[in-house]
């Protein structure tokens, strides 16, 4: 299992009123002991349940603990029946609520809590950013979709574990309240507040990497603060696709959020909750088939337990805070979202994979044109690239003669 890792980044309180706190941290001890204490889980169940957090499935940790899986599935029953909750989504929301969130300007040691950070402007508008890596590493901002979520596979943590890795949520994902804005605004306010995050842990200049729709707020930072970012990674990109020409191209049920958006708001967030619901029940094993069907290649990558439970834990994690930040983000895909985003000064190289049935490649190639971007294909690789192929990523991202032929 991971070992212990907790650090505190710092808190600091900038001219604009910003107070950051920013911190990792995977299992601490006084969570095992909130545990024994709160909850009467043996010391065996408290393991187990470090083991749930961290993301391992039954079988995994049967294999690690020498038990059989039936032993774990009988302790995990165990651990949730005396923690109250149903699944594991739930059982992480314990494990968050352990470390309550702390007023602000609570002191130094009221804000380590689980694998997140929070920034507050002013008096409002809490932003939730997760951190991961080393806090003297070099900065990475990452920008994602909520299909994927905002953590990576292990192997990807793994190799960014020397670089300090920080994923602000967007507007109306997890628990970043909507803020007054909408989801046609989203780009801009997504901008502003990662923004925000960089002044307040004070991050003059870091590399930004993006999934999914989170490329429309990622594109947007680099035109508003071009020189705040280094360089610009766009992994499958959900790009703009405003006629329904365009988005009969993709999956039918991809494609009926952005067409009902155009109808009736309601009926599109209702429809969002309900597959929520669903995607939540099948587990991560269904995901695939639910999410990508009629994409070969990524129903295939889902056959693989890490990348299925990766977008299920991490679309999960969205649907249970609320399903209108998935409604969303579809709803602006079938907008022109990039209109005001022509020739940026900063590099930025789009990652797709040839066979993305969600992305077209040909309508990333028009963006990429627009912004004044370059592609690189990926052959027999669809849009769950960020989770099934990071290596890919990964080695683009560090390769430093790619970028200086690109600067």
């Amino acid at each position: 299992m991971p070992e212990e890792r907790t650090a505190l980044v710092g808190i600091k309180r900038t001219e604009t009123g910003v107070l950051a706190r920013a911190l990792i941290t995977f299992w601490r001890p006084e969570i095992g002991e909130a545990l024994r204490r709160d909850f009467l889980l043996s010391e065996t169940e408290t393991e187990v349940a470090r083991a749930l957090f961290e993301g391992l499935r039954a079988k995994v940790i049967a294999e690690i603990r020498g038990r059989s899986t039936e032993t774990i599935r009988s302790q995990v029953k165990a651990i949730f029946q005396k923690t109250n909750v149903s699944n594991v989504l739930e059982f992480a929301h314990i494990i968050y609520g352990l470390n309550a969130h702390p007023s602000v300007g609570a002191p130094v040691s009221a804000v380590v809590r689980s694998g997140e950070a929070r920034v507050w402007h002013g008096a409002q508008w809490p932003v939730e950013v997760l951190c991961d890596g080393s806090p003297d590493g070099k900065p990475l901002l990452f920008m994602h979709g909520c299909l994927g979520g905002c953590r990576f596979v292990a192997r990807a943590r793994d190799r960014l574990a020397s670089r300090f890795v920080i994923a602000p949520g967007r507007p109306n994902h997890g628990r970043t309240p909507e803020t007054g804005s909408n989801w046609r605004t989203g780009p801009e306010v997504a901008a502003q507040q990662a923004l925000s995050v960089l002044d307040s842990a004070g991050i003059r200049k870091t590399d930004l990497i993006s999934y999914d729709i989170g490329a429309a707020g990622a594109l947007t930072l680099a035109a508003m603060a071009p020189e705040r970012i280094e360089r610009v990674l766009i992994i499958s990109c959900l790009p703009p696709m405003p006629n329904l020409s365009d988005l009969m191209a993709i999956p039918q049920q991809q494609r009926v959020f952005p067409v009902l958006s155009r109808i009736s708001m309601r009926a599109g967030k209702a429809l969002a909750r309900l597959g929520g619901e669903r995607l939540l029940e099948g587990g991560p094993e269904a995901f695939g088939s639910i999410v990508f069907a009629g994409s070969q290649a990524d129903t295939a990558a889902c056959k693989d337990p890490r990348v299925s439970e990766q977008f299920w834990r991490g679309h999960g994690w969205h649907t249970i805070q609320g399903p209108d930040g998935f409604f969303f983000d579809a709803a602006l895909a079938g907008t022109a979202w990039h209109g005001t985003l022509c020739d940026l000064s900063v590099p930025v190289t789009f990652l797709h994979g040839e066979d993305d049935a969600s992305a077209p490649l040909s309508k990333v190639n028009s963006l990429a044109s627009h912004v004044g971007g370059t592609v690189v294909p990926v052959p027999r690789t669809g849009h769950t690239l960020v989770h099934a192929r990071p290596e890919l990523w990964l080695d683009l991202l560090e390769n430093e003669t790619f970028w200086c032929s690109r600067a």
